[in-house]
């Protein structure tokens, strides 16, 4: 079985979608013609993601991506496992700290024993703090 199929079938699938809301010229607020359509946000709260791989870099070269994110006062581990931006395998756990706990994974797919191995090699690559902004829009039977 190929990665790329043994990949379609496993785990849950994350599905992004990413707009582009009127940043691009420099502004710190929406488009207004944007905000006219939303209904009131749900408010703006801080996360803090820490990137974590090996010094040579091998999750990065199988496709994975392995985060703790803060998130107020959780703290939540994310594995995603795929190249593409748009649809990969996503697996999400709760931490009691800020490294990763490799342990926690809930599957027994042998592709998180390799990352298993790995765990005591891991350390932080590079860290993001990003503003989030959330409006919940429900068109039809949309959730």
């Amino acid at each position: 079985m190929t990665n790329a199929k043994r990949d379609r079938m496993a785990g849950p699938r994350e599905v992004e979608l990413k707009l582009d809301l009127g940043y691009g010229d420099g502004r710190r607020e929406l488009a207004p013609e944007f905000t006219a359509a939303l209904p009131p946000n749900e408010g703006t709260r801080r996360l803090v993601s820490r990137y974590f791989d090996t010094e040579r870099r091998a999750l990065h070269r199988r496709g994975w991506t392995l985060r703790v994110r803060e998130d107020g006062p959780r703290r939540i581990q994310t594995l995603k496992m795929g190249r593409s931006w748009l649809e990969r395998g996503e697996w999400e756990t709760s931490l009691a700290g800020d490294r990763p706990d490799l342990e926690t994974l809930p599957c027994d797919d042998e592709r998180f024993s390799d990352l298993r191995a790995l765990g005591g090699q891991l350390r932080p690559v590079f860290e993001t703090e990003i503003d989030r902004t959330t409006w919940s829009i429900r068109r039809g039977s949309s959730a």
